[in-house]
C-alpha cells in the first residue's frame, strides 16, 4: 500500500502561517495593553500623590486661619510680612526683647512648598485672579484652571515640563471660609467664593524611572512567552501533519471496513426474523466477505463440554454430500479435532495449511476438502457459547478476517440473545397482566413502592377510589404524601430495611385523602425481589368502621362504669336493708337450694332429650332419605321414560315431584349438618385440590336453571391451589351460587377467586339480582330467618346462609362477608386459609 498523503483540501502550512500571524499580533496587542495599563496606573498614582499635598496644605492652612495666623521669630528666613502692614499687631517684642512678627495662612502656606520645593523637589504655591502678593499672580495654565473652576470644574491636571524637566501639575479651587474673611474682606469676597487655588507640581522623573523598568521587564516577558507559544505552535503543526497522515490511513481503512458495517446493518434489519432464518443470513455475509466457500454456526455447551450442530451455509449443505439423517446432533468437545481450537483457547485460530496439522481429525466421506480454516469463538462472561467458522478462502486468513468475523459473531450473538430476552419478556408480560387482574379484585387497596425514594410505582383502582386520586396523579406521589407517620425518606427507609429482614408486616397508620381528611388504615407490607431490584408491597384495608365500633364500645364501656357506680351508690343504700333482712334471705337460700335441686334435675332430663334428639336425627336421616332417594330415583326413571312414554301433563307433574323431592332431600341435608354443627359432632377432612375444578363443579349443577332464566354466569379461570374441606367449600358454595341464581331475574352472575395477603383465599360470587336493604342484611345469616317471607316468589326455608356462614367459621376456618344494594345486586365473599391447620 503506498504511504498516504494529506489531502490538498488541509493546506497545512498556510494555516500554521496564519495562526502564527495571529499569534504575533495577540502578543503585540497585549504588550501595548499593558503599557497603557501602567501608563495610565502611573498617571493615577500621581494624582494621589498631588490629591494627598492638597489635602495637607488646606488643613494646615485651615487651621493657620483658625488660629488668625501663628507670631514666629524674626529671621533671616521669616521678615515681617509687608502685606500685613496695615494690621497694628504685625510685630511684637516679648518681655525678654525678643522680637515675633505675624505669619498669615498665606505667608505660611508659601513658606513650606519653598521647604518642601527644596528637600522633595515638589512645588505649590496659592494663586488668585486678584492676588494681594504679585508672586502669586496665576501663569497661562493656572490662568485656564481658575476660569474651569468659575464654570464648576472639580479640579485640573496635565503633564508639562518646568525648568526643561517633566512635572504634573494638579490645581484644585480654594473657596473662602469665614476665618480667610480676616485677610481678605477687602477685596469682596464673600463665604463660599472661588478665592481662587492651590498649584502643585509634582516632579516625574522618579515615576518614569520606575515605568521604564517595568516596561523592559513586560517587554521581555512578552517576548519569551511569544518565542514559547512560536516554538509550541510548530510543534502543534507538526503533530496535526502526523494525525493527518493518520486519519488518511484510517479514512482508507473506513472505506475498506464500509461493506462490513453494510453488512452488520443488514443484520441488525433482520433482528425480528425467526432465529433460523437470522444465523443462515450471518453465515452467508460471513463467507461473501472473507471471500470463504464453507461457514457454519454451531452452538457450544459448557456444562456437558459438547458441540450441537446446528447450521451451515448453502455451499456446505450442498457439497458435503450428508444428509441430516447421517449427522450427529452434538459431538464431545474432545473429539471434535482442530476445528474448535478457538473454543479450547477461547481466542480466534486461523489454519492457513489445515493439511498439515498433526491433530487434523479429517473430514467424513464425501465432505468438501478444507485447506484453510477461521475459527471465531462466541464469548459471554469469559465462557465460549457457540462457534463461527469459514473454510476454503482463495488467499491466507488474516486479522482482518478476525476482526470482521469477531463483528459478526458479536452482533449475531447480541440479536440472538436480545431475541431470547424478548421471548422471556413476553412470558413475563403474560404473567404480569394476570398479576395486575388479580390487583384490580381486590377489595382492599394495593400499592407498589420504591424502598430507597418511597415513589408509588403501582396502585390498583381501589386506591385510587380510597384517596381520591386518579391513576395518573397517585403515581407521581411518594409514600410521604400518603401516609402522615412517614415524615422523610429517612424514615421510609428504615422501614423498607425492616422489612427486608422480616418480610412480611402488618401497620395500623393513617391515610390522607386528596381532600386532606384522614382515615385509619391497616397495612400488610412486604418486601419483593424481582428481576434484582427491590419493592414494598402494601395491601391497604380501610379500618374507619373497625375504629368507630372500638370507639363505640369504649363509649358504652364509659357508660357502663356510670351506670356501675350508680348501682354501687344504691346497693350501698341498701346494703343496710339486706342485713335487716338477713333471716328473710336465710329462708330464701333454704328455697335456693330446693330450686338448684330441681334445676339439676331438669338438667338430666334436658341430656336424656338432647340424647333422644341425636338419636331422632340419626334415625330420620336414613328414614326420611331412604324414601326420598326412592322417590327420587324412580321419578327420573319415569321422567325419561323409561318405563314407557308420558303424555305431556303427565311428565308436568313428575317433574314437579322430582323437583319437590330433591328440594325435600335438601332442606333434610341443611337440618343434620346444622343439627351436627351445632352439637360439634360434623366430620371434617383436608386435603388438596384444585379451586378451579370446584367452582366448575358448582356452577355445572346450576347451568340449567341459570339457562333457563337466560343469565350468564362467568368464572374466570384462578389456578390456586386449596389444602382444606372440599365438600364442606362446595356445599358453601352451591349456597350462594343458588341464592344468587334464584335472586337473579336478568343480567349475570360472577365467580372470581383471588390470593390475599396471609396464604388466604377470597372467592367471591357477585349477581345483579334485586339486592339487600342495609337494615336487613344484619338478620341475612340468623337460622329460619327469610327476608321476603311473604313474597312466594322465592321459596326457601332461611337454612342456607346460616349453615354456609356456620360451615365457614368453624369447618373452614373463614368468613363469609356480604355488600348489597337494593336494585344492584349483591357480592358475597368467602373468605379461608390456603392451606387449613389441622
Amino acid at each position: 500500500m503506498p504511504a498516504p498523503t494529506i489531502s490538498s483540501a488541509i493546506p497545512i502550512r498556510r494555516a500554521l502561517a496564519l495562526v502564527l500571524t495571529f499569534w504575533t499580533l495577540l502578543i503585540a496587542g497585549s504588550l501595548f495593553w499593558n503599557l497603557w495599563a501602567e501608563q495610565r496606573a502611573m498617571l493615577h498614582q500621581v494624582a494621589i500623590e498631588a490629591e494627598a499635598n492638597f489635602e495637607k496644605d488646606v488643613a494646615f492652612r485651615r487651621w493657620a486661619a483658625q488660629q488668625g495666623g501663628v507670631y514666629v521669630p524674626v529671621s533671616s528666613q521669616v521678615k515681617p510680612n509687608p502685606y500685613l502692614a496695615k494690621l497694628p499687631e504685625r510685630d511684637l517684642t516679648t518681655s525678654s526683647g525678643r522680637r515675633l512678627t505675624l505669619v498669615n495662612p498665606a505667608y505660611m502656606t508659601r513658606q513650606v512648598y519653598e521647604l518642601a520645593a527644596r528637600q522633595y523637589g515638589i512645588r505649590g504655591h496659592i494663586t488668585s485672579s486678584k492676588p494681594i502678593r504679585p508672586e502669586n499672580r496665576p501663569d497661562r495654565w493656572e490662568s485656564q484652571a481658575l476660569a474651569a473652576f468659575s464654570r464648576g470644574e472639580k479640579s485640573c491636571s496635565t503633564l508639562s515640563r518646568i525648568d526643561g524637566q517633566p512635572f504634573f501639575r494638579f490645581m484644585r479651587p480654594f473657596k473662602v471660609e469665614q476665618d480667610c474673611l480676616g485677610c481678605h474682606d477687602s477685596q469682596g469676597y464673600r463665604v463660599g467664593d472661588v478665592a481662587g487655588g492651590v498649584s502643585i507640581s509634582i516632579p516625574m522623573a522618579p515615576y518614569y524611572a520606575v515605568r521604564r523598568a517595568q516596561f523592559l521587564t513586560m517587554g521581555a516577558w512578552h517576548f519569551l512567552i511569544y518565542l514559547t507559544g512560536c516554538g509550541l505552535l510548530l510543534w502543534a503543526g507538526a503533530i496535526i501533519r502526523r494525525r493527518l497522515l493518520d486519519n488518511e490511513h484510517a479514512r482508507r481503512g473506513l472505506d475498506l471496513d464500509r461493506q462490513r458495517f453494510e453488512a452488520l446493518f443488514a443484520i441488525a434489519r433482520r433482528r425480528g426474523g425467526p432465529e433460523r432464518e437470522l444465523i443462515d443470513f450471518a453465515l452467508a455475509e460471513s463467507v461473501r466477505l472473507s471471500s470463504s466457500e464453507l461457514g457454519y454456526f454451531h452452538f457450544y455447551h459448557p456444562d456437558s463440554q459438547e458441540i450441537e450442530l446446528y447450521a451451515w451455509n448453502a455451499a456446505a449443505r450442498r457439497d458435503c454430500g450428508l444428509t441430516p439423517a447421517e449427522i450427529k446432533t452434538r459431538y464431545p468437545l474432545a473429539e471434535t479435532g482442530v476445528w474448535t481450537d478457538c473454543i479450547r483457547g477461547l481466542t480466534p485460530v486461523i489454519h492457513n495449511d489445515l493439511q498439515t496439522l498433526p491433530a487434523r481429525q479429517g473430514c467424513p466421506a464425501g465432505h468438501v476438502a478444507v485447506f484453510r480454516h477461521l475459527g471465531i469463538p462466541i464469548l459471554e462472561q469469559g465462557q465460549a457459547r457457540a462457534v463461527l467458522g469459514v473454510a476454503n478462502k482463495p488467499g491466507p486468513y488474516t486479522e482482518d478476517d478476525i476482526l470482521q468475523l469477531n463483528l459478526f459473531a458479536a452482533t449475531l450473538w447480541e440479536l440472538l440473545k436480545a431475541r431470547r430476552v424478548e421471548e422471556e419478556l413476553q412470558g413475563e408480560r403474560q404473567r404480569l397482566a394476570l398479576f395486575r387482574e388479580l390487583m384490580e379484585q381486590s377489595n382492599d387497596a394495593v400499592f407498589i413502592a420504591d424502598p430507597e425514594t418511597g415513589r408509588i410505582l403501582d396502585v390498583n383502582l381501589q386506591a385510587c377510589r380510597s384517596l381520591g386520586y386518579d391513576r395518573e396523579t397517585l403515581l407521581g406521589l411518594t409514600v410521604m404524601d400518603v401516609d402522615p407517620q412517614v415524615t422523610e425518606v429517612a424514615v421510609w427507609q428504615q422501614r423498607s430495611q425492616a422489612l427486608r429482614d422480616k418480610p412480611n408486616a402488618i401497620v395500623v397508620s393513617e391515610h390522607r385523602r386528596r381532600d386532606g381528611e384522614l382515615f385509619p388504615v391497616e397495612i400488610y407490607a412486604s418486601y419483593l425481589t424481582h428481576g434484582g431490584r427491590g419493592y414494598v408491597l402494601g395491601t391497604v384495608r380501610d379500618i374507619s368502621d373497625r375504629r368507630r365500633a372500638a370507639e363505640e364500645l369504649k363509649r358504652y364501656q364509659t357508660d357502663l362504669e356510670g351506670m356501675v357506680a350508680e348501682r354501687t351508690a344504691a346497693l350501698n343504700d341498701k346494703t343496710l336493708a339486706l342485713e335487716r333482712s338477713q333471716e328473710a334471705l336465710l329462708y330464701l337460700l333454704e328455697d335456693v337450694n330446693d330450686s338448684q335441686r330441681d334445676l339439676q334435675a331438669a338438667n338430666q332430663r334436658l341430656t336424656e332429650l338432647d340424647r333422644l334428639k341425636s338419636m331422632f336425627i340419626a334415625s330420620m336421616s336414613h328414614e326420611l332419605r331412604t324414601p326420598l332417594n326412592s322417590i327420587i330415583g324412580f321419578s327420573t326413571i319415569l321422567l325419561n321414560e323409561w318405563s314407557g312414554p308420558l303424555n305431556p301433563e303427565q311428565k308436568t307433574n313428575q317433574a314437579i315431584v322430582l323437583k319437590n323431592g330433591q328440594h325435600l332431600l335438601a332442606l333434610i341435608n341443611d337440618v343434620i349438618d346444622l343439627s351436627k354443627v351445632e352439637a360439634g359432632m360434623i366430620e371434617s377432612s383436608r386435603e388438596e385440590f384444585d379451586l378451579d375444578g370446584l367452582i366448575k363443579e358448582a356452577a355445572d349443577g346450576l347451568r340449567a336453571e341459570i339457562g333457563r332464566k337466560g343469565l350468564t354466569l362467568d368464572a374466570p379461570d384462578c389456578r390456586i391451589t386449596l389444602v382444606n374441606d372440599r365438600r364442606r367449600l362446595l356445599q358453601c358454595l352451591i349456597n350462594l351460587l343458588g341464592n344468587a341464581v334464584k335472586f337473579t331475574d336478568r343480567g349475570g352472575i360472577t365467580v372470581q377467586a383471588s390470593l390475599l395477603a396471609g396464604e388466604r383465599v377470597a372467592i367471591v360470587v357477585r349477581d345483579t339480582g334485586i339486592g339487600i336493604r342495609e337494615e336487613d342484611q344484619a338478620r341475612l345469616f340468623a337460622p329460619f330467618t327469610r327476608l321476603d317471607s311473604n313474597n312466594s316468589k322465592y321459596p326457601g326455608t332461611g337454612l342456607g346462609l346460616y349453615l354456609s356462614r356456620k360451615l365457614a367459621l368453624e369447618v373452614l376456618g373463614g368468613e363469609i362477608t356480604v355488600r348489597s344494594l337494593p336494585g344492584e345486586g349483591s357480592v358475597f365473599t368467602i373468605t379461608i386459609p390456603q392451606r387449613r391447620r389441622t
